[in-house]
């Protein structure tokens, strides 16, 4: 990986200089705990030789060294179930929610170029902001996640 966030402390401009200072005292293969691991820019440089345990004070430092350090490996077949997960659940949401006749009114208002009507569809649009019938709360008990559509539709994205 070659870009890191960047950040107070962050390390990334250093890694040749802490490499070579380590590789004069190490051998490849031995382990390496790196107590300051930030976003795992240092762990990552190394890993390529030596074994690696990060460690960090902050909780997302756990979440990106993992990742770098222990990717996921994903089969065909899980790549395969993934997508049909995706598939069903759009699906759902596309059918539950009516949105593919306000894609197509929205698309159409854009293309008409009608910016009275399309924002006339974003005011009508329920969503958490406009509506006592539709809150966080009665979305989540119906496990009904449609972020876009119920949040930010008619904001920064249309619908």
């Amino acid at each position: 990986m070659s870009y890191f966030i960047d950040y107070l402390g962050n390390k990334s401009s250093i890694l040749d200089f802490i490499e070579d200072g380590i590789n004069e005292y190490l051998y490849e293969g031995d382990t390496i705990l790196d107590l300051f691991a930030g976003s795992g820019v240092v762990a990552n440089r190394l890993s390529k030789k030596y074994n690696i345990i990060a460690n960090d004070v902050e909780p997302y430092s756990s979440t990106l060294c993992s990742a770098i350090l222990s990717p996921l490996v994903l089969t065909q077949q899980d790549i395969t179930n993934i997508k049909n997960q995706i598939i069903a659940e759009n699906s759902f949401l596309i059918e539950h929610e009516d949105a593919i006749n306000l894609l197509n009114q929205e698309q159409k208002y854009i293309n008409l170029e009608d910016i009275r009507k399309l924002d006339n569809i974003y005011k009508k649009h329920e969503t958490v902001w406009n509506s006592k019938r539709i809150t966080p709360a009665k979305l989540r008990e119906k496990n009904q996640y449609n972020l876009f559509f119920r949040y930010y539709a008619g904001t920064y994205f249309g619908l």
